[in-house]
């Protein structure tokens, strides 16, 4: 049983990473068609992508959805790996 539920929780991790991913490839290339400047700004600065999400959330709606979304499910699924690693 432990076995199907690693395999679970490892799908979903990957699954909630690649769509982290993907979001912000989409949200860099929105930055860079806004201004070259934001295009920077959500390549190298840290949070600067989520700055762009909120500032321009017309621009960025489904680059936005993909990425909060999946940094929820991966957030979630880090905690429940500790809860449930915990307890075994």
């Amino acid at each position: 049983m432990e076995a199907i539920i690693a395999i679970a929780f490892t799908l979903i991790t990957a699954a909630c990473s690649i769509g982290l991913v993907v979001g912000s490839i989409l949200l860099i290339v929105h930055g860079f068609k806004k201004d070259t400047t934001w295009g920077v700004i959500n390549l190298l600065v840290p949070f600067g992508a989520i700055v762009f999400m909120f500032k321009y959330p017309d621009e960025a709606e489904p680059e936005r959805k993909i990425t909060l979304i999946s940094l929820i499910g991966l957030i979630a699924t880090i905690a429940l790996t500790g809860i449930i690693g915990s307890t075994v």
